[in-house]
């Protein structure tokens, strides 16, 4: 009998990277893919993200805090808006526990320190995740 092999589980989430700083992005693109995640979009700023999140329209957007015109907090509120089943996870430079309540009144699932291990960034993805299927 021939053993055959069985293709990688690919995790169901679609990503998008939203970030201007252009390495973390590819550094982040492939650990996620590496984790089996499906990156599908990513931009450099919040007004190009906001396009590519409506045209791929992702399970979940990793959104840098603070960029260049509109920001991570910009961001998320015309999500919440406009694609309200959009799960998002936003990463800053800096802990911040009264941002922290803000974001999660804007339905931020994560709020996440760059820099962090990439564990808790697979954990927070897979978390916004069934957060969504229990939603459903």
């Amino acid at each position: 009998m021939i053993a055959t092999l069985e293709p990688v589980a690919v995790r169901a989430a679609r990503l998008v990277l939203v970030d201007d700083d252009a390495g973390l992005r590819l550094a982040l693109q492939e650990l996620l893919v590496d984790a089996g995640y499906a990156v599908v979009g990513e931009a450099g700023n919040g007004v190009d993200g906001l396009a590519v999140i409506t045209r791929c329209q992702p399970d979940v957007v990793l959104l840098d805090l603070r960029m260049p015109g509109m920001g991570g907090v910009e961001v998320a509120r015309a999500l919440r808006d406009r694609a309200p089943a959009v799960r998002v996870i936003m990463l800053s430079a800096y802990g911040d526990l009264g941002l922290q309540r803000l974001l999660g009144d804007l339905g931020v699932s994560a709020y996440l320190v760059k820099g962090c291990p990439s564990r808790r960034i697979v954990a927070a993805i897979d978390a916004a995740m069934a957060q969504d299927r229990e939603a459903s």
